[in-house]
């Protein structure tokens, strides 16, 4: 909660609301945004991405997509499929294409080899199909004919003899089909009898061990995803997401330790503020100058003496007005001067007595007049 005496535009990722004559700062949600001066979160719009509440969101690289609204992180399209469409799903590649991870098109299977659906690398024709890899003769169930064969295990029969499991599958051996593994929990490399778990911090876009691949620090796994790391929070390895200590250091999301608060700023977990005029910096949060003193650039000082201030949030001192004295420093109130035997100037410490043939005034005092005088302490 910060006051001013001075109109300021709202800063950007916040709304202002006036509560009681205080204005409350609200950060927009994760996903939204708003610029400087905003009246509402706004929305990030299917294929973008929004990495803070203060940034305008940023389309989808290429190969990545995003289809939902407010999405703090773009996906990696996965082997197999193309992303034309930033907003939408990932497409399949149909039979005689192929994609690796993160295509926008798919790509036509060479000739002399066959691509079936999802492929992501061309495979080589076997030698029973020399037309396999011509379009009009294309037809991957007939490459996928399977006679009762014994085969090894991690290994399959094809029709004509037993292969290595691909990549992305089990093989028990005998007669048995490639069987998938489950897509998002497990993976395999080639040659494999079984599927193994992705494992704590990896991510398995696919089924292939090669696509698997671990969150990097700033990132944190999330439903099978990596995501930035959550404003206020640090993650060192891409597994633990940890908090910032309020006061001390922050991090506006997607770092991978907290930084440390600068000097003299009201510092949260997610950022940090400068003190408005008339407030000073203490005990980690902008505090209301107090009476006997002044604040500017997050610092309070007190009142000097011959000066005082009976107000809070001021970025200056009162000098003390005639016929009164300010004797310390930090003063709220000003003293009086003895109306008959004293004086003082403006600004004074100290009010002083009349001198013997000396006539005083409001502030002064000037020597008698010939044929005049007066006695010590007289007031004219």
């Amino acid at each position: 909660m910060i006051s001013s005496t001075e109109c300021k535009k709202c800063p950007k990722g916040y709304l202002c609301k006036l509560y009681d004559d205080e204005t409350q700062f609200i950060r927009c949600p994760l996903g939204k945004w708003t610029e400087e001066g905003g009246t509402e979160c706004l929305p990030t719009p299917k294929g973008y991405m929004s990495a803070s509440p203060a940034q305008e969101p940023m389309p989808c690289q290429d190969g990545y997509y995003t289809t939902s609204e407010n999405s703090t992180y773009c996906t990696l399209c996965p082997r197999g499929y193309q992303c034309k469409n930033k907003d939408q799903e990932p497409e399949i590649c149909k039979e005689g294409t192929y994609a690796g991870i993160g295509q926008t098109e798919c790509k036509e299977c060479p000739e002399e080899m066959y691509c079936v659906e999802g492929s992501s690398t061309p495979a080589v024709c076997p030698p029973n199909e020399p037309d396999c890899g011509l379009k009009e003769h294309f037809n991957p169930n007939g490459l996928q004919k399977r006679l009762l064969q014994s085969c090894a295990s991690a290994t399959y029969w094809d029709g004509t003899q037993c292969l290595t499991c691909p990549e992305g599958y089990r093989c028990a051996g005998g007669a048995s089909n490639p069987v998938r593994c489950t897509s998002g929990t497990q993976y395999s490399s080639t040659g494999a009898s079984g599927c193994s778990s992705c494992g704590a911090g990896y991510v398995c876009p696919t089924t292939r061990a090669s696509d698997r691949y671990q969150c990097q620090a700033g990132f944190v796994l999330e439903n099978g995803y990596c995501r930035p790391c959550a404003e206020g929070k640090y993650c060192p390895n891409g597994i633990n997401e940890y908090s910032c200590t309020a006061g001390t250091n922050y991090s506006p999301g997607g770092l991978s330790a907290c930084l440390s608060c600068p000097a003299n700023k009201e510092c949260h977990v997610y950022t940090y503020i400068d003190c408005t005029e008339g407030f000073y910096y203490t005990g980690g949060v902008c505090t209301e100058c107090p009476t006997g003193s002044y604040c500017r650039n997050n610092v309070r000082t007190v009142c000097p003496a011959g000066e005082y201030m009976p107000y809070k949030g001021f970025t200056f001192c009162l000098q003390c007005p005639v016929q009164t004295r300010c004797a310390t420093t930090g003063l709220s109130a000003y003293t009086a001067c003895s109306t008959n035997s004293e004086w003082s100037a403006p600004g004074s410490t100290s009010c002083t007595s009349c001198e013997l043939n000396y006539e005083c005034f409001v502030g002064y005092s000037v020597p008698c007049k010939s044929n005049y005088y007066s006695a010590v302490g007289d007031f004219e």
